[in-house]
């Protein structure tokens, strides 16, 4: 079995070596103290430009970096591309990273791209249109994500030695856990692979990144054993 650990988005460009030189989204737990409004994001990430925010539907603040040029050069040619589709295809418009979207389920989030139908567009007020639209998008573009990918979703019980590659930007370790941690690859850094040996019973088991903010970023699965 083969397990793949990828962080496709970096926040920053410089490579990292140590876990104290790791950037990741910085997550901060807001609720039950506070609860942002759009109007106050907005107004915050006005106030720290250099800063990207999104908000979770479950309250929590993201911070992210901006950044390095290689990410910027590819997002921009992204909304380029799609823009100049929109302009041809004529039915809706185009947003880029910065544009924040309010979510059905409370979520504030800035794809790195996104396109409107006119229509839907033409329901939101002017006024409106300069705070983070209260929809969803009809489609976005993401340009990259965090993830861990498993070669199977399901297993049978028994000794596995599984095979972890770290494909991605930054260091990651993984944990596989029920309730408790049941195995760990430690520290992986960009381009390496490593074995982890360990027997499964029948349950579900939870595989995360346990660097801070990792798995609120993406980077968790499951896999379920069977008898």
């Amino acid at each position: 079995m083969a397990i793949t650990v990828r962080a496709k988005r970096p926040i920053r460009t410089q490579s990292a070596s140590t876990p104290d030189e790791v950037t990741s989204p910085i997550i901060l737990q807001l609720r039950p103290v506070i609860d942002l409004t759009p109007d106050q994001l907005l107004e915050l990430s006005s106030l720290n430009d250099d800063l990207r925010f999104e908000l979770t539907a479950e309250g929590a603040l993201s911070i992210m970096a901006p950044t390095g040029w290689d990410g910027g050069h590819q997002n921009a040619g992204i909304t380029a591309q799609l823009w100049m589709w929109a302009e041809q295809e004529g039915s809706g418009a185009t947003g880029d990273s910065s544009t924040l979207f309010k979510l059905p389920n409370g979520a504030i989030r800035s794809p790195d791209a996104a396109w409107i139908t006119n229509a839907r567009l033409a329901t939101i007020p002017a006024a409106q249109r300069r705070k983070p639209l209260p929809l969803c998008p009809d489609f976005v573009v993401e340009l990259r994500e965090w993830a861990i990918d498993l070669s199977a979703a399901e297993v049978p019980s028994g000794r596995f030695r599984l095979t972890v590659r770290n494909v991605g930007e930054k260091p990651h370790v993984l944990n596989i856990e029920q309730e408790l941690v049941v195995a760990r690859q430690p520290w992986l850094a960009p381009g390496e692979q490593g074995v982890v040996e360990v027997t499964l019973l029948s349950g579900n088991y939870h595989f995360i990144c346990p660097i801070a903010g990792h798995e609120a970023y993406g980077m968790e699965t499951s896999l379920t054993v069977l008898n």
